[in-house]
């Protein structure tokens, strides 16, 4: 087992937004880690480095919930040490025991006394002289990688994609009608996209719904869920006054069958194919 103490997370999109929506946005997806790792008792302590979020441990009980929290867009176990080379170096030769060919990866933020291309040739030789392996800088079998941050360094070989998107509850609440598979994946969408959402089942019986309330609540790291449940369409209009939504999410994906409300109606599946749908479902439900 290789001796990583931290977990390097990545975003994308929230690098993009003015410095106020950023902190906020880091914010909430750094509390929905937290609620995430809470979630199968682990509670690290989670700290904001610019550009990156770094957990002060790792736990392989957390790979599973990190790939389930918006916003995150990869995450790598890592060994911390300083930005010396020498500790560098040693931190990688920990992890070189692969076989196969290779690259080094350097990221750096910060000012040094060498560059980015330096480290991977030091790191790189140093890799060559243990191993054997050759560099491969177009398909190499194995990455490692290096990321720099001004007086500290975080050295990983393996990296996990997460769901990308923005953090859950950063973009107001929704109501998702719910009425098959693809209302729940719809939904998944919009959360994806940072919305909260208020689940609205209509004539769903109650394993379908304890199947779709399951795969809902694997998402929503950080987010209470409130299920409601309809007996008619014609309740859709009361239901949204009492939670307050002007906006409803619909499963819908064939034009000749949309669902024709008063409210503002997102649609995210227009335009897939059922095969598409169901297959998508089953890969998110894992």
């Amino acid at each position: 087992m290789y001796p990583y103490d931290k977990t390097l997370v990545r975003y994308g999109e929230i690098a993009l937004k003015s410095r106020r929506v950023r902190s906020r946005f880091e914010y909430r997806l750094i509390n929905n880690i937290r609620h995430a790792l809470k979630a199968v008792n682990l509670d690290f302590k989670i700290r904001n480095v610019y550009g990156r979020i770094i957990i002060d441990g790792f736990d392989q009980k957390a790979l599973d919930k990190l790939k389930r929290v918006f916003g995150i867009v990869s995450f790598s176990p890592c060994i911390h040490t300083t930005s010396d080379l020498d500790y560098v170096k040693e931190s990688a030769l920990a992890l070189s025991d692969f076989k196969g060919s290779f690259a080094v990866r350097c990221n750096r933020t910060g000012k040094h006394e060498y560059s980015s291309k330096d480290v991977e040739k030091i790191i790189g030789a140093a890799i060559v002289e243990k191993t054997k392996c050759k560099v491969d800088l177009g398909k190499p079998d194995n990455t490692v990688g290096i990321d720099i941050r001004d007086k500290d360094a975080y050295i990983y070989s393996k990296s996990f994609r997460g769901p990308g998107g923005l953090p859950l509850d950063t973009q107001g609440r929704v109501a998702c009608l719910i009425k098959d598979k693809s209302g729940v994946l719809a939904s998944w969408f919009v959360m994806r996209r940072g919305c909260g959402i208020i689940p609205i089942f209509c004539k769903v019986n109650k394993k379908e719904q304890e199947n779709f309330s399951n795969f809902l609540f694997g998402w929503a790291c950080g987010s209470d869920l409130k299920f409601i449940e309809i007996k008619s369409l014609k309740d859709i209009k009361k239901t949204m006054e009492e939670n307050k939504c002007q906006v409803l999410v619909t499963g819908d994906y064939d034009l000749k069958n949309i669902q024709r409300t008063k409210f503002t109606t997102f649609m995210p599946l227009v335009g897939k194919e059922k095969e598409d749908i169901e297959s998508l479902y089953k890969l998110l439900e894992q």
